[in-house]
């Protein structure tokens, strides 16, 4: 799955690297959102989405709302749902409008999962191995909370790389910059247009990285988490 990550880009980076349009107002607040090294779930960070024929930058939270609780008699805001399948996305009521009209890229710098040593957690960084900035397959939504229309995303996964495949056995669906295009085009809506780009994490692509253990809290996102203080050549086995 995809449960942390990190955007460590400012403002002007994002602008340059993710063809958003200059235009675009940047967003209240933006200056908390980004650079934070630590993104749990229910932050608020940018998202990509094409607007009117342009890429714009969004800041929407992570997470969408578990909506059937709501008939159950619970809170749909207590649970976020911050990861879809890519092989459930085209069939389940909560991800299928969205998959085929409210597509966005995630900017990431990376993302982070975890080694153990029994009860003990050590945080690893995955990140690229080349230049080429990093975006994972999103889907947005609007949702009423409390009489407000609200938007949330969620960050689709498919299958491990190999790299990956030891730490957990899912992993972010990693988009090409020559397809992202594609995946923001509104009028592209088949599923067996968009299936062939929800594929597996790719061998190679990623390289992993020990972090700072004060990646566990949440509470903790400054730049400081990057000092490793631990390796994986000391861990048993």
């Amino acid at each position: 799955m995809c449960g942390r990550f990190q955007i460590a880009w400012p403002w002007r980076e994002m602008v340059k690297k993710y063809g958003i349009e200059h235009g675009k107002p940047i967003p209240p607040n933006w200056e908390t959102c980004i650079p934070r090294f630590n993104v749990c779930p229910t932050y608020l960070v940018p998202v990509v989405r094409q607007t009117d024929g342009a890429r714009e930058a969004v800041a929407m939270r992570w997470g969408y709302p578990a909506m059937w609780l709501r008939g159950r008699g619970g809170n749909p805001w207590s649970r976020s749902l911050v990861n879809c399948k890519a092989d459930d996305a085209a069939s389940k009521r909560t991800w299928k409008k969205s998959l085929a009209e409210r597509r966005c890229l995630v900017p990431a710098t990376g993302f982070y999962e975890w080694a153990r040593d029994g009860k003990t957690r050590y945080p690893l960084l995955f990140a690229r191995s080349d230049e080429v900035p990093l975006a994972f397959a999103g889907i947005w939504g609007s949702f009423d909370k409390d009489g407000e229309r609200v938007e949330r995303f969620s960050i689709i996964t498919a299958g491990p790389s190999p790299e990956l495949a030891p730490y957990h056995d899912r992993g972010p669906v990693i988009l090409e910059p020559e397809a992202w295009d594609d995946w923001l085009d509104p009028g592209r809506t088949a599923i067996d247009d968009l299936r062939p780009m929800m594929g597996d994490v790719p061998a190679g692509l990623l390289v992993a990285t020990e972090v700072s253990t004060k990646l566990n809290s949440i509470k903790n996102t400054g730049a400081d988490l990057m000092v490793a203080d631990w390796s994986r050549a000391d861990l048993p086995g």
